[in-house]
């Protein structure tokens, strides 16, 4: 596609999470993508290959064996095992690779993320808004963003340190507009934020929410750290996509009950409600 070329179908950016990879995202987004025929997904792979020095799900490797596992950023653990934070050049690589491979997937209206990639999908749209990132000639700023599973732990001043307020001579950034220090105000960018009631994360999801505007949309839905499958909030997306890009997205028609899976797998991380107790597997962030 021509950089500049207005495809026609609604095209998001999609951000897998930490310890997986856009393959497994892509699987992980099936239900949602099943009810969105008129959106296109963009999948990235993170730049960080996993080693045995990064934290990672051994649910993952079990159900996805045998695939490479990336990240966006590396992760700084506390003593039990809970992110505290990134290092800041790995910010600023992975937020720079992103932006350079705009340059390859040509127009993009949002971005979707889980986990980790919806982390950093928060500070692309806040970096956007701020003025500092320098986007490829013909790539807009992200109209809106989908988050799944998103969280806050004091990120902040990293992605500061990462993209300091310096760089030009005339204050403005690529977008035009006056560069301003990042989350220097709450994020405007339209926004639906997602996180499943059984959340181990809950509270640093609630604290990320709470960097945006009150009109950012707020779901909890049936669920742990996954991506949601329940009907409902599959539709609500459907409609947060609607009012946010100004389109109209027809809804897919019913499947053939021969079509419909018998019951949800727990195998399948963030598809599915667990069964028998079962959590799926949890991403980390």
């Amino acid at each position: 596609m021509e950089v500049g070329e207005r495809p026609k179908k609604l095209r998001l950016l999609a951000l897998h999470g930490g310890g997986t990879n856009a393959g497994i995202f892509r699987q992980q987004l099936q239900m949602v993508a099943r009810h969105l025929p008129e959106v296109e997904f963009v999948y990235l792979d993170g730049p960080i290959v996993y080693d045995e020095s990064f934290p990672i799900d051994q649910n993952i490797l079990r159900v996805f064996p045998n695939q490479v596992y990336r990240y966006w950023f590396k992760i700084s653990m506390d003593n039990n095992g809970v992110p505290v934070g990134f290092p800041v050049e790995d910010v600023r690589n992975g937020i720079n690779y992103i932006v350079s491979k705009l340059q390859e997937t040509g127009p993009i209206d949002g971005v979707i993320g889980f986990s980790q990639g919806a982390i950093a999908a928060t500070m692309l749209v806040a970096l956007c808004e701020a003025g500092l990132l320098e986007l490829p000639p013909g790539i807009s700023p992200f109209k809106f963003c989908v988050l799944f599973s998103p969280s806050y732990f004091g990120w902040i001043d990293t992605i500061r340190q990462a993209f300091p307020v310096t760089g030009t001579s005339n204050g403005v950034g690529s977008t035009g507009k006056h560069r301003v220090e990042a989350f220097s105000s709450l994020v405007a960018t339209a926004a639906a934020l997602y996180a499943g009631e059984e959340d181990p994360a809950l509270q640093r999801f609630h604290d990320l929410h709470a960097l945006c505007v009150p009109e950012a949309e707020k779901h909890i839905h049936p669920g742990s750290h996954m991506v949601p499958i329940d009907p409902n909030s599959v539709e609500t997306i459907r409609v947060f996509l609607e009012k946010a890009a100004g389109v109209v997205l027809n809804k897919p028609p019913p499947r053939p009950l021969s079509a419909r899976p018998q019951s949800a797998r727990a195998s399948r991380p963030g598809s599915a409600r667990p069964m028998s107790g079962a959590r799926p597997p949890e991403q980390k962030q």
